[in-house]
């Protein structure tokens, strides 16, 4: 019982360090056949975090356990981590080219000092 206590504390832990920041929704900027201008908006982020957040598409494992393809479009996409005057922040998502596909499904990793997530993402993009 003792164990199981530890466990439950440790667990509870990890998660409260990790829900320090969060990853809202993400708004898309630009339409098919355009490079990628879109915006993933950060939650809970500390102002002089900033810096030290690491973003990138997650890994072929972490794709093969959500049950989705790595396309090699997705190679295209562009993260960074962007500060605002109101303390908040964003991802900024971009392409190195044009998008041709009409649907984008991905996932990205987030580190900070803190913690990681991951989180997946759908894009929808229309035409001009």
């Amino acid at each position: 019982m003792k164990r199981m206590g530890l466990t439950a504390w440790a667990l509870l832990l990890y998660f409260d360090s990790a829900a320090g920041l969060g990853l809202g929704d993400l708004r898309v900027d630009s339409a098919l056949h355009d490079t990628l201008n879109a915006r993933i908006d950060l939650v809970k982020v500390s102002p002089g975090d900033i810096d030290a957040i690491s973003v990138r598409l997650a890994d072929d494992e972490a794709f093969k356990s959500a049950g989705l393809e790595r396309s090699y479009v997705l190679s295209q996409l562009r993260f960074e981590a962007v500060g605002t005057a109101e303390n908040a922040g964003y991802i900024r998502v971009t392409s190195t080219e044009r998008i041709r596909e009409p649907y984008l499904n991905f996932i990205i990793e987030v580190q900070w000092p803190n913690g990681k997530t991951m989180r997946e993402y759908t894009i929808l993009l229309k035409t001009p």
